[in-house]
Order: C-alpha cells, then sequence, then structure tokens
C-alpha cells in the first residue's frame, strides 16, 4: 500500500503559522486580542461550549442525591407552577432523610385512559416503563388509571405492606381500602384484593391547595369515579417510605 504523503500538508500548517506571527507582530495588546478575538472567535465558542458541558456533568456527578422516594400523581388538579405539591410539607416532617444528599420527587402528569394524543400516549409509556423498572414507589390517581396499569401487576396488597396500627387508623378515620378483581393465575380464580387506599377524605387530600394566584383548588374533582387512590408499587426500593407517606396524608400537614 503506498503511503501517504503528508509534507505538502506540513508545509501549508507552517506557512500559516508564520503568516499569522507575522501579522500579530507590530500589534500591540488590545489589537492582538481583538484579532484573536475576530479570527478564532467560533474556535473559543466551541472551546467554552464543551468546558461548559464538562463543568456541568462534573458539578451533577458531584451533586447527585440519592432518589430516597417518588411518587407518581396522575391526572390531579396541581398545575405546572409547583403550587399545591404534595412532597414539599412531607420534607418538613420526614424522619431519617438528609436533604444534603437525599431527595423526595412527585411528577405530576395526566394521561388519557383512552388513548388520547401524542403526549398522553407518551407519558403513557414513560409511566409504564417506570413501573417496569421499579423507579416509581407510590401512584396516586384515580380508579381509572389505577385499573389500567393494573395489567403491569405493579401494585401489592395493601394488607401486606400496612402495620396493623395504621390499618386501624384509617379505619378509625372511615379511610376505605380499594378492591380490584384480580385474577390468579395459577387457580384461575377472581379475588378481590386491596391495591390501593382511597385517600380522598385524608386530612391533606382534603384540603386542598392555593395556587400561585392566590386561587383555591382540590387536588381532585368531586365527579364520580375521579377520587384519587394511593397505591404502593411491589418493587419499591423505599416501601418503607412509601408507607410513611401515607401516614403523612392521613395525620395531615
Amino acid at each position: 500500500m503506498k503511503k501517504a504523503n503528508y509534507n505538502g500538508v506540513d508545509q501549508m500548517i507552517s506557512d500559516e503559522i508564520r503568516e499569522q506571527q507575522k501579522k500579530l507582530k507590530d500589534m500591540n495588546l488590545k489589537e492582538k486580542a481583538g484579532y484573536i478575538i475576530y479570527y478564532y472567535k467560533w474556535h473559543i465558542l466551541i472551546v467554552l461550549v464543551i468546558l461548559s458541558v464538562a463543568a456541568s456533568f462534573i458539578h451533577n456527578l458531584a451533586t447527585k442525591k440519592e432518589n430516597v422516594f417518588f411518587l407518581e400523581v396522575l391526572n390531579s388538579n396541581v398545575p405546572l407552577d409547583g403550587s399545591g405539591d404534595l412532597i414539599e410539607p412531607y420534607l418538613e416532617k420526614a424522619e431519617d432523610f438528609d436533604p444534603q444528599k437525599q431527595q423526595m420527587t412527585a411528577d405530576y402528569c395526566f394521561i388519557d385512559v383512552n388513548g388520547g394524543d401524542y403526549m398522553s400516549m407518551a407519558t403513557d409509556q414513560k409511566v409504564t416503563a417506570m413501573l417496569t423498572v421499579g423507579s416509581i414507589d407510590a401512584m396516586i390517581a384515580p380508579p381509572a388509571v389505577i385499573e389500567k396499569y393494573k395489567a403491569t401487576e405493579c401494585f401489592t396488597d395493601m394488607r401486606e405492606v400496612l402495620p396493623q396500627d395504621l390499618r386501624n387508623r384509617l379505619e378509625e378515620a372511615g379511610i376505605e381500602f380499594y378492591y380490584s378483581k384480580i385474577t390468579d393465575v395459577n387457580t384461575n380464580t377472581v379475588t378481590d384484593v386491596p391495591i390501593g387506599v382511597i385517600i380522598a377524605d385524608t386530612p391533606v387530600i382534603k384540603s386542598g391547595f392555593t395556587d400561585n394566584n392566590g386561587i383555591d383548588h382540590k387536588y381532585y374533582d368531586d365527579a364520580s369515579g375521579t377520587f384519587p387512590v394511593y397505591t404502593v408499587m411491589y418493587n419499591s426500593a423505599n416501601m418503607k417510605r412509601a408507607v410513611d407517606f401515607l401516614d403523612h396524608l392521613l395525620e395531615g400537614r
């Protein structure tokens, strides 16, 4: 194979360097700076962008916090301006939580159980993927949405995760389980299983919230079938936190 000859290229580069040195030789410091910025502005900009991206990546890596609770809230009235966030009041009372190293997150989305537009379908795919990999610890949603995701077998039997004292307090407060028909694949029998808790009458949800414009809202409307159900994922890595958050909803702000 014939070896490439780079002598011509090397000579061109050397000539260009000498030409630039001649131009800069008789310039003062200010003129040199202006010349370099003018002729090499795109090179400088690219370098600055690369440095900025690298600095951002290093910062995010260094300050990355452990996620100790992820709550998915679907089809609520919480706006995008941050008002009505359910997690923020809980942070003030959560035990064994270090805000410097840990974080809790609530994600507010809307899903049309009948399909809807591309945005709804994209959200549906995102939520399904997160449920599959265990990124979501708990979910609040109306019954129609709960029934939709029941097919993923992501919900746990609430009787198995709630301590007896919390179950007793829920009963005393008149807070009921949400039952859904579950088919046992081994026996093919259908059983009503409490896969959630109806939280419409819990103090936090019932009190609603005030948006940034001073307008009061309910978390969920009173229309039939739109009441909120709290569920815990069977593959949650933060099961204890998910149960404690339900306790928070019951106790109030």
